[in-house]
């Protein structure tokens, strides 16, 4: 994405987010996709570009972590997740 913080690219990976939020292997889904959903209307009018930038980056580490981890729930009875760092 050239320009991730333009509407439709948000937009996609706020539907990108969701979809895997849906298929996230726990029993707290609901109430994640709850918070997900809250965290972005909550955030949909930030005007300082830095910030609004800050918030991308941690939506898309995000979903690379949930993607992580419906791909292992997808593939084995049995799996171990190692953590990123710090959002820097």
């Amino acid at each position: 994405m050239s320009n991730v913080s333009s509407s439709s690219a948000v937009l996609t990976l706020y539907r990108r987010i969701l979809k895997a939020a849906k298929q996230f292997p726990s029993i707290k889904r609901d109430d994640i996709i709850k918070d997900i959903k809250v965290e972005f209307r909550e955030n949909r009018n930030i005007a300082d570009s830095h910030e609004r930038e800050e918030k991308i980056r941690i939506a898309q580490r995000s979903l690379e972590e949930l993607e992580s981890y419906v791909e292992m729930h997808q593939s084995s009875d049995t799996w171990t997740k190692t953590l990123k760092g710090s959002c820097e």
